[in-house]
């Protein structure tokens, strides 16, 4: 009996397999354009909203229908946001707080339920980057970088979930970065912080399937260095094959893949390749491919987001 039940649940795992290989491939198919869906009317929470592509996410989200709450630690950045997002026609509240702090999140959090309602789209954009090699950097530094582009997201995702739960609707996105996935030298406590970032939410896409909560929705967007400033410097060799991304390309690609329902947003799409590589080359192999590209030189010019 325990042999027919295996056979049986092999094959119904393997037909669905197929089933969602062939979805997504048909995703691929059809143009975006078909698949969104209508994002009027919902309430998106954006932190490090006060400039780069958290303002440009922002102005997107508007002109999809979207009212904002925005959080920054610089409040002349979140007031011109709040502006611009106002000249769309939709509503906008913003709050000072540093997401590092989970009192200051909690509390803000608080203020956001009290004033403007219950957030249906979280995204954990806020970011920062030291910039130095491992034994370079001070303990704070490492510190820091985890508590905003880590340990922020369990704060956040601690205050706003369970309303999601509660109505089972709700979209999460977690701006993280292909650091990852993949590593470099020069930026260990990133990577450290994007690969703890990549963890949790991939372990809470799971939980709320094991919960039942197929109303609430999660995309990863891991892309390549953004021309925001926050990596001013950097170069690798050969960089028109993995060229730089324009903030407002990638702003337009969390909105598009949140109006998708699009659980992996990588850009540019050779990183899938690289990802594939990673998992399946010997280690010498991908130090040579790294080696063709100087990745390990790269942060050696790094002067990073001018204060």
């Amino acid at each position: 009996m325990i042999v027919v039940d295996f056979i049986v649940d092999l094959v119904q795992m393997m037909y669905l397999v197929l089933f969602y290989v062939g979805e997504a491939l048909f995703r691929l198919v059809v143009p975006a354009y078909f698949r969104k869906k209508s994002l009027e009317g919902e309430l998106v929470l954006i932190t490090g909203a006060g400039s780069g592509i958290g303002r440009l996410q922002a102005i997107r989200f508007a002109a999809a229908g979207c009212n904002l709450v925005l959080w920054d630690i610089n409040i002349q950045g979140i007031e011109e946001t709040a502006q611009l997002v106002r000249r769309t026609g939709q509503k906008a509240w913003y709050y000072v707080c540093d997401v590092s702090k989970r009192e200051q999140v909690y509390e803000a959090a608080k203020k956001v339920k009290q004033e403007a309602g219950e957030v249906t789209i979280l995204v954990n954009n806020a970011g920062i980057i030291a910039g130095k090699k491992f034994m370079d950097l001070s303990d704070e530094a490492i510190v820091k970088t985890v508590e905003v582009n880590s340990l922020a997201h369990a704060w956040t995702l601690k205050a706003f979930l369970g309303d999601m739960m509660k109505n089972n609707h709700g979209h999460v996105v977690t701006i993280a970065s292909i650091m990852g996935e993949l590593s470099a030298a020069g930026m260990p406590e990133y990577c450290m912080s994007k690969f703890a970032a990549v963890g949790l939410h991939e372990s809470l896409v799971r939980e709320m399937r094991a919960a039942g909560k197929d109303g609430i929705h999660f995309t990863l967007v891991n892309p390549y260095m953004i021309s925001t400033g926050m990596f001013e410097g950097t170069k690798i060799r050969y960089d028109m094959i993995v060229p730089t991304l324009e903030p407002d390309y990638v702003a337009a690609k969390v909105v598009e893949a949140v109006q998708t329902e699009t659980a992996l947003v990588r850009t540019p799409a050779l990183l899938h390749f690289l990802i594939l590589l990673k998992d399946i080359l010997p280690q010498k192999a991908l130090f040579s491919m790294e080696d063709f590209f100087e990745t390990s030189k790269a942060m050696d010019t790094f002067v990073g987001r001018k204060q």
